[in-house]
């Protein structure tokens, strides 16, 4: 094995940005796994927080999905190739501790529910909650895990409203009628909304929009913003006209 980053043949873009990050040498999680994961093998792995484990399956999963690069935006040329449930030991517990609140108030599980241990790792079933209600951090707050809350509405005003009822304005979803769904989607406060699908907003590369509320700052990540975020945008200002006393920027002076 080798302890670095510029001999495990990565394609240019990832092993540039690699460098740009200023990662020169892997984790020990990193050194056992990549390689493996690179020949597409299953690799169970457990370490301490903070190691590395993110770029330890990240960075050979761009690699392998890599060679199905194209530039289409239609979502059927770009098929799902890695899922990853959750992440990190913690955030799974995160979510668990959302499951057992709302269950506390109320809440019933139609499936999933509980957060196994396997191999040191700790995964979360797909869950479906029924008898929510936005008091309940799983509602409220952003969950980060194959949750659905499911809750109940007589009219399309109070659906939106409850849609609304949130701090966070990431994406949503709306099926139904396409009429009536984009009629509702126009209403919700979220920055990118799938019509009679459940993610289109990430698979059309070009579909331009800002985060709303507080799921995020800055442009947007689609569409030629994606790119120009990167960049500092600078303005010089020249003075071509007299140069005036400072005495005519006093309030009741008049120009």
């Amino acid at each position: 094995m080798t302890s670095s980053f510029s001999n495990l043949s990565l394609a240019p873009e990832l092993a540039r940005a690699v460098a740009e990050m200023g990662y020169e040498t892997m984790t020990p999680i990193q050194e056992q796994a990549i390689p493996v994961v690179l020949q597409g093998k299953d690799v169970m792995g457990a370490a301490q927080t903070g190691t590395g484990k993110t770029a330890a399956f990240a960075l050979p999963l761009l690699q392998r999905m890599m060679k199905h690069e194209n530039a289409s935006t239609s979502p059927a040329r770009h098929p799902v190739r890695a899922l990853v449930l959750l992440p990190t030991r913690e955030l799974a517990v995160q979510v668990a501790e959302q499951l057992a609140e709302a269950v506390a108030m109320g809440a019933k599980v139609l499936a999933g529910g509980t957060v196994e241990t396997l191999g040191g790792g700790k995964y979360l079933r797909p869950t479906v909650l029924t008898d929510v209600t936005p008091m309940m951090r799983v509602v409220r707050d952003e969950t980060f895990g194959p949750v659905i809350p499911v809750t109940l509405f007589d009219t399309v005003e109070e659906a939106v409203a409850l849609a609304n009822d949130s701090i966070y304005g990431l994406s949503a979803a709306v099926i139904g009628d396409s009429a009536e769904a984009i009629a509702v989607a126009e209403r919700l406060e979220a920055g990118a909304i799938s019509i009679n699908d459940g993610s289109m907003t990430a698979g059309v590369w070009d579909a331009e929009n800002s985060s709303f509320k507080l799921s995020g700052m800055g442009p947007s990540r689609m569409g030629d913003a994606g790119l120009t975020r990167f960049f500092r945008t600078q303005a010089l200002i020249r003075q071509t006209g007299t140069v005036m006393p400072i005495a005519a920027y006093a309030e009741d002076a008049s120009w």
